[in-house]
């Protein structure tokens, strides 16, 4: 049980690193000419994941419940990524 709990605190920091790295590349991105809203939208996501992440180890509460879903949620933007932004841009535009 312990090892369990040593794997949820790693893949919660993971989690917490990953967002915010991948959320300030999709802003860099707007930066580099990118559709600003659908990747501002994205990075916004990541971002707010990130935060809930990083809260979660500044308070030590970790959660196998967070930990799935923030797997599932990356995993489907990372899949879905380039249908989303076009979708979101045609809904802007």
């Amino acid at each position: 049980m312990k090892n369990m709990q040593g794997a949820i605190v790693m893949i919660t920091r993971i989690v917490a690193y990953y967002c915010l790295f991948y959320g300030l590349v999709k802003v860099s991105a707007i930066f580099r000419g990118a559709w600003a809203i659908p990747n501002g939208i994205i990075a916004a996501a990541l971002l707010v994941l990130g935060g809930i992440a990083f809260y979660l180890i500044r308070k030590k509460l970790f959660s196998g419940v967070f930990v799935v879903v923030a797997i599932i949620l990356i995993s489907a933007l990372r899949f879905y990524e380039t249908r989303l932004v076009h979708l979101i841009q045609s809904w802007v535009s």
